[in-house]
C-alpha cells in the first residue's frame, strides 16, 4: 500500500504542475493580500469529498500547512495538499470500506492568517484583505466559457436591499459535476466575483448566503430587441408575428445574442414594431388580432 500510495502522490503532484492551476492559485493568493503592508501568511488545508460522508467521517486525514508565505510557497502547499489524498493515513480508512475511489476528490482551501506580535498582541502590520466578502457563483461550464476576468456583474436576491455591483476576479480553470434539483448531471465552474459598490452596500451579506449573480458577457449600443416569448421556429428559421394593420404577419428574423428574456434582432424587424407574444396554434399568417393594453 505504501508503494502504491507514493506512486499515486507522485502522479497527482506532477498533474498539478499546470500553468492554469498555478495562475488561479496565485491570483487568489494575491487577492487575499491586496492592499498596503506585508504579504499575509495563509493556512492551506484540504476539503475532500470523502472526508465527511453520511456513513463515515475521516476529517483531518489529509495534510494541512500553516503560516505559508509567498506565491511560490502557497502554490507548493496546494500541490502537496492535493497529493495528500493518497498518504498512508488517508488510504487506510478507505481500504476495505465501501467507499468508491471515484467519490474521492480533493480541493485546497486557503485562509488568511493574521500576524501577531509579542505576547500574541496584534502587530501594526496585521490587517485583513480590503474585500473580506466575495461571491462564488457556480455557473454552467457553457456559460463560464463566455466570461472573462474583469467582466461586470450584478448581485441580486441577497436580501431586501437593492442589487449591488461586482466584478469578476477569476474563472476557475477546472469544473466539477453537480446534480441539479431535478436530478440532472451538470458540469459547473466556479466564478469568483468581488464587490465594486461601497462596503455598506454589502454589509448584510455573510458567509454562505444565497444570492443570484448575473455577469455581463456582451454589450452594444443601439440594438433592436424582441422578447424571447415572441420567437418560434418556422421551416428551420426563427420567426415572429408582426402586427400590421390589425393582422398578424409572419416574418422571419435573424437572431443574435440571447439572455433568455430578450434576444437581439439583426434583421427582420425595425425599432417600434409590435409583435405577438406567446403565439398559439390558432394564430396564422394574416389572422385578425386585437392589441391589448400592457
Amino acid at each position: 500500500m505504501a508503494a502504491r500510495g507514493a506512486r499515486a502522490r507522485s502522479i497527482v503532484y506532477q498533474a498539478t504542475d499546470d500553468p492554469r492551476l498555478k495562475t488561479a492559485i496565485a491570483e487568489a493568493w494575491r487577492g487575499m493580500g491586496a492592499g498596503p503592508g506585508p504579504a499575509p501568511r495563509v493556512a492551506v488545508r484540504s476539503s475532500a469529498t470523502a472526508e465527511d460522508l453520511p456513513e463515515a467521517s475521516f476529517a483531518g486525514q489529509h495534510d494541512s500547512f500553516l503560516h505559508v508565505t509567498g506565491e511560490a510557497g502557497v502554490i507548493e502547499a496546494c500541490r502537496r495538499c492535493f497529493a495528500s489524498l493518497f498518504t498512508d493515513r488517508a488510504i487506510a480508512p478507505r481500504t476495505g470500506s465501501t467507499i468508491s475511489r471515484s467519490r474521492c476528490r480533493s480541493r485546497s482551501c486557503g485562509w488568511w492568517t493574521p500576524t501577531t506580535g509579542p505576547a500574541g498582541s496584534p502587530s501594526p502590520s496585521t490587517r485583513r484583505p480590503p474585500s473580506p466578502t466575495w461571491i462564488v457563483a457556480d455557473l454552467l461550464s457553457s456559460d463560464a466559457a463566455r466570461i472573462a476576468a474583469g467582466a461586470p456583474a450584478t448581485i441580486e436576491a441577497w436580501g431586501e436591499g437593492a442589487a449591488v455591483r461586482g466584478r469578476v476576479r477569476l474563472v476557475e480553470p477546472y469544473g466539477f459535476l453537480k446534480i441539479s434539483a431535478l436530478g440532472v448531471e451538470e458540469q459547473r465552474v466556479r466564478v469568483i466575483i468581488d464587490p465594486v459598490d461601497p462596503p455598506a452596500a454589502w454589509a448584510a451579506v455573510g458567509h454562505g448566503y444565497r444570492v443570484e449573480a448575473a455577469v455581463t458577457v456582451w454589450t452594444a449600443g443601439a440594438v433592436v430587441r424582441v422578447p424571447v416569448s415572441a420567437l418560434f421556429r418556422d421551416r428551420g428559421r426563427w420567426a415572429v408575428f408582426r402586427v400590421e394593420g390589425g393582422r398578424a404577419r409572419l416574418r422571419s428574423v435573424d437572431i443574435g445574442q440571447n439572455n433568455g428574456e430578450l434576444a437581439e434582432v439583426r434583421s427582420g424587424l425595425r425599432p417600434g414594431d409590435q409583435v405577438v407574444l406567446h403565439p398559439g396554434q390558432s394564430i396564422a399568417d394574416g389572422a385578425a388580432i386585437r392589441v391589448r393594453d400592457p
